[in-house]
């Protein structure tokens, strides 16, 4: 499915695919396989970094002048409109402890939970131990009042430093039915977070565009490409002439699609009172049929939606040439 992204994807522009394609990890002769691990490489590499500039002038490949076409104009981003965002606590985590927590974070979970919080046996050997070591965390968190809870998901998002990719949000007018009926799985599901898992701990923010900018002035908006969406296959492009990302549902019971966008991550938010993050538990796994089977019969059902929504000449002639890889 990411193969077939890759072939499909209108969104990288020319001057972009060159870039990608003469990148140290990409300009050699590859397999399989070792194409798979050059392209998450060079996502890691050129991606995962600040968007504005650091000491070394260099910015995250989605905001430089190759994938200008895919900026979104700020005219359509109203400054009190609200985005929506998810971050699983267990995967946050679990980066974070393969790298080593900071003094701050073990700090502030010891104070939380009485005890420290590590991978004694490690999640990838024992993983039923360290999800109820999250469900612990979560739970005490919780208890605690939202304060607590947003403290939390802006410790292990600063944490993460300037190597990390840029959010993926969605304006939450578009999901507050299911916001309003607590259905955290249908929401993860109309997201395309299928990465995400039933029992899994989910942050969901919900703030307003002025904040990103507030966080980092200038901050740059722009559609997404299947260079940024690095392995998932639960990724599908969008058609020609759209400004936004298109979510691609997981499940085929939810109406429409959700528009989306990317832009820097919400680091150092001081003032819990400019957003509001809640911490929930998925009951249900956001994609029911997760086999390669179900996946395909996903990407068909959202390409028709795709034909439908958006019946140009553009978008006909888009789907026609990807049939089979679509």
């Amino acid at each position: 499915m990411v193969v077939a992204n890759w072939r499909m994807d209108h969104r990288v522009s020319p001057e972009r695919e060159k870039e990608v394609l003469s990148s140290a990890e990409l300009s050699r002769e590859l397999d399989g396989w070792d194409w798979w691990a050059a392209r998450r490489d060079h996502f890691r590499r050129t991606v995962c970094r600040a968007s504005s500039s650091g000491p070394g002038g260099e910015r995250s490949a989605y905001v430089l002048p190759s994938n200008a076409n895919n900026s979104v104009d700020r005219r359509m981003l109203p400054p009190h409109e609200q985005l929506i965002h998810l971050s699983s606590l267990n995967r946050l985590l679990e980066r974070l402890l393969r790298a080593g927590l900071s003094d701050s974070i073990r700090l502030f979970l010891e104070a939380i939970t009485g005890h420290g919080f590590s991978r004694p046996v490690g999640a990838a050997h024992d993983p039923a131990t360290f999800a109820a070591r999250v469900d612990e965390l979560a739970q005490t968190v919780n208890g605690l009042g939202r304060a607590k809870v947003q403290g939390l998901a802006t410790l292990l998002t600063d944490a993460l430093g300037a190597d990390q990719p840029p959010w993926w949000s969605a304006p939450a007018q578009e999901v507050m039915p299911v916001v309003r009926r607590l259905d955290w799985a249908e929401l993860a599901a109309a997201l395309g977070m299928g990465h995400f898992r039933a029992g899994d701990w989910v942050f969901v923010w919900r703030f307003e565009v002025s904040l990103v900018v507030d966080v980092e002035p200038g901050a740059t908006f722009t559609r997404p490409t299947v260079i940024e969406a690095n392995d998932s296959p639960f990724h599908f492009p969008s058609p020609p002439l759209i400004p936004w990302g298109i979510t691609m549902p997981l499940r085929t019971s939810l109406r429409g699609a959700v528009r989306e966008i990317l832009h820097p991550p919400l680091r150092m938010v001081s003032d819990p009172t400019k957003c509001d993050c809640s911490l929930v538990q998925l009951t249900q796994d956001p994609m029911p049929d997760a086999s390669s089977r179900g996946l395909a019969k996903l990407r068909a059902h959202h390409r028709r939606y795709l034909e439908a929504e958006y019946p140009t000449a553009e978008t006909e002639g888009w789907v026609e040439r990807h049939r089979g890889s679509a």
